[in-house]
């Protein structure tokens, strides 16, 4: 978007069509009082997933799915040959979000949630994506709490790690709830 130097992301509903645009900044040094992101066409994040339609697919051949917090992550992850990234546009989980995250019925679930927020927000996501009823799966949060792969401070989301990395940063801090 040349009016607001912008880069346009559609967001799709779960079935496919375009209900919103996000618009990035479109330059490296962002100043304090510049919104990263800006709606272009506004929606309810709340009521959608960034990359559910995309990735549908392979989270049900695969059986698992990342939950992470913007819409550049579940890309980061795809340029890496990871089609598992479903994106919530912050850092909550709506009712309708955790819903339809639990609809996939995937076997394996790892909230990847962005440095910096408390350990606390992962797990309590984490928790609510848990299923123990006549279909059980396994569910998992990051925490990179002596900062290995994460700087303190970095604001990083795991997606922006090399896939060796972000590979590394599963194993070595994935914690069960």
């Amino acid at each position: 978007d040349v009016m607001t130097n912008r880069i346009g992301v559609p967001w799709r509903s779960l079935s496919g069509e375009i209900v919103g645009i996000m618009g990035r900044l479109n330059k490296y040094e962002i100043e304090e009082y510049e919104g990263k992101w800006l709606p272009i066409l506004p929606f309810m994040k709340s009521k959608t997933l960034f990359g559910f339609s995309e990735n549908y697919s392979s989270i049900q051949n695969k059986g698992m799915l990342f939950v992470l917090e913007s819409e550049k992550a579940p890309m980061q992850l795809n340029s890496h040959g990871i089609d598992l990234g479903l994106a919530l546009g912050g850092s909550s989980l709506s009712q309708f979000q955790a819903d339809n995250i639990k609809s996939l019925f995937a076997e394996k679930i790892i909230v990847a949630l962005d440095e910096g927020l408390e350990e606390s927000v992962s797990m309590e996501m984490a928790k609510r994506l848990k299923m123990d009823t006549f279909f059980k799966n396994e569910v998992f949060y990051i925490y990179d709490k002596e900062n290995r792969y994460l700087p303190k401070g970095s604001k990083m989301s795991p997606s922006d790690l090399s896939k060796s990395e972000f590979k590394k940063l599963i194993v070595e801090c994935s914690i069960k709830v």
